[in-house]
């Protein structure tokens, strides 16, 4: 794949996920069913797996969006981007590509909704895999 090619792969692995939360009538979904398999076939087909940690944030950042919108969701939704972004930032780590989102990742932290816990364990997480591996 070209990169031209491959950003708009990436964009419509990007456009399923942000449909199942925002799609362009009614009230999204949220199912994680649909936006696991979105990660998991985008995986398969990846050119760098920069681009997979972009669609693991892409996946936070709209299920965060979503939440902050329409409230408190379930502890499982809330448990599912946790795990997410987890996964997200494990592979930054490994990928030595922290600096490239670390910014990114900063405003997810700052932008999460309080319910459940949420923002703080994505703070914690954060802090685990980011901050505390710079000291």
């Amino acid at each position: 794949l070209n990169s031209a090619s491959s950003m708009d792969v990436l964009a419509t692995y990007k456009d399923k996920i942000t449909n199942e939360f925002f799609p362009k009538r009614g009230y999204g979904n949220a199912k994680f069913s649909v936006t696991r398999k979105a990660i998991n076939d985008y995986k398969k087909i990846a050119p760098s797996p920069e681009h997979v940690i972009d669609l693991l944030l892409h996946l936070v950042e709209k299920g965060s969006a979503f939440t902050n919108e329409y409230g408190d969701i379930t502890e499982s939704f809330y448990e599912s981007l946790e795990n997410t972004f987890e996964s997200a930032l494990k592979l930054m780590v490994s990928q030595n590509s922290v600096e490239y989102f670390d910014e990114r990742c900063q405003d997810i932290v700052k932008n999460a909704f309080e319910g459940w816990g949420f923002s703080d364990m994505l703070n914690q997480h954060y802090d685990e895999y980011i901050v505390e591996r710079d000291t």
